[in-house]
């Protein structure tokens, strides 16, 4: 897995989403209109898109629900 520098701020998924797939060029599907506004977390330094994916969204309702080679999927999760 190809590690990147990240430095990313604090921000709205949609934001953070978009940053990380454009650095990277893997593809994150996930439903907007419920996960774009949640606010995650920062990523800074060098790190997979999975690990990114995975500090972003740490302490939030938003999970990693589908991993495959180019494409994850990141939904809602309510417990």
């Amino acid at each position: 897995m190809t590690e990147i520098p990240y430095d990313i701020p604090a921000q709205r998924f949609d934001e953070t989403a978009q940053a990380l797939a454009h650095a990277t060029g893997c593809f994150i599907e996930t439903d907007l209109a419920k996960t774009g506004s949640v606010k995650v977390n920062a990523v800074k330094g060098k790190m997979s898109i999975r690990d990114a994916i995975r500090i972003a969204i740490k302490g939030t309702k938003l999970q990693i629900t589908e991993e495959k080679p180019d494409r994850l999927k990141v939904e809602i999760v309510e417990e």
